[in-house]
């Protein structure tokens, strides 16, 4: 009975991984640059259709860290619509085991993240 159990088991969990590979899976034909643009109310877009080539490669891995700014909050954009921009951060503090005494009680942490609102001035390609 053991036995018989155990296979019974083992097929249910291949069928199930089976049927779930299939689910998962997308066969849905894409067309590149499609329903990203909304609605096209004054009838500004041009209908063009040309030959794409794709490809992908592997690319090495990118410091992110010292970005000296960073999309931060809701953005409208006539053409494109509304973008959201976050962030995720870890923070570690510099020193790997110091030393803050006794009876010391964390009452705040402050966290400085410059948000700009208006281009001040264009340098080239460099804008404050």
């Amino acid at each position: 009975m053991k036995l018989n159990m155990k296979s019974i088991i083992k097929n249910t969990a291949a069928i199930v991984a089976v049927v779930a590979t299939l689910v998962a899976c997308d066969s849905d034909i894409n067309s590149l640059g499609t329903d990203f643009l909304g609605v096209d109310i004054d009838n500004l877009i041009q209908n063009e259709e040309f030959q794409v080539v794709t490809f992908s490669s592997a690319l090495n891995p990118v410091q992110t860290n010292r970005f000296t700014s960073q999309p931060f909050g809701v953005y409208d954009d006539p053409v494109y619509g509304r973008s959201y921009h976050e962030f995720v951060t870890q923070l570690t503090i510099p020193l790997a085991n110091p030393d803050f005494g006794t009876g010391v009680v964390l009452d705040s942490v402050v966290l400085s993240i410059p948000l700009f609102s208006r281009v001040a001035s264009v340098n080239g390609d460099d804008r404050t």
